[in-house]
């Protein structure tokens, strides 16, 4: 995916697929006053950010994104996933070290919108999140690896790929990291059924369906 799944793609899946098959079970979603505390208040429809359909879906789990890359493989014929922890690494070394006017990362916008010195003095014009593509692509092509929402990919915690584990890699810097601190390729470990509202993903297409 040239982008992270909109909340607009995202809303699709839900529709047709991911309700029946989530609703009840959705996870209670952190936030960036303390990643311990969640709120069942907030969910992909309502983050308790300002977001609009053109935005990257947030608060979903990892198991909630793995099912949308399962739904789409369904629908198209065609095998999507979610990025590899390797396929991430290497495009965040194309996006290198980022700052504000290049990646949606916590800003002059964050600080005044939830009064704080923790973000840079410079401004994207975005407290939260914003919609995808507005700052430049790496060199393949792709963008937001850097900022905008961090991106869980398909590998447990210890880095191998992702069957049967309990936690999962989420990767990648949001709009509330503040751009000196970690990197593009900053790692965590998360449980697969927990959520944030600076967290969500992207897809890839297996190469051989193209044959």
């Amino acid at each position: 995916g040239r982008t992270e799944v909109t909340r607009g793609e995202f809303k699709r899946y839900w529709a047709v697929a991911g309700s029946r098959a989530f609703a009840g079970k959705e996870p209670s979603c952190r936030d960036r006053e303390s990643f311990f505390r969640s709120s069942r208040k907030r969910t992909w429809q309502s983050a308790d950010i300002t977001q609009d359909d053109s935005h990257p879906v947030v608060c979903v789990s990892w198991d909630e994104a793995a099912g949308y890359a399962r739904w789409l493989s369904e629908q198209t014929g065609r095998t999507y996933r979610l990025l590899s922890n390797a396929e991430f690494d290497q495009l965040a070394r194309e996006a290198g070290a980022g700052t504000c006017t290049s990646a949606n990362l916590a800003d002059a916008a964050f600080n005044k919108s939830y009064d704080t010195r923790s973000g840079a003095s410079c401004d994207d014009g975005y407290a939260a999140s914003s919609p995808v593509g507005k700052f430049p692509p790496t060199a393949s092509g792709v963008f937001d690896i850097d900022g905008n929402a961090r991106e869980w990919v398909n590998a447990c915690a210890n880095g191998a790929p992702a069957a049967g584990c309990r936690e999962h890699r989420v990767r990648g810097r949001s709009w509330y990291s503040a751009p000196d601190k970690e990197t593009a390729a900053f790692t965590d470990n998360v449980a697969s059924d927990v959520s944030s509202n600076n967290i969500g993903f992207r897809v890839v297409r297996e190469l051989g369906d193209r044959l």
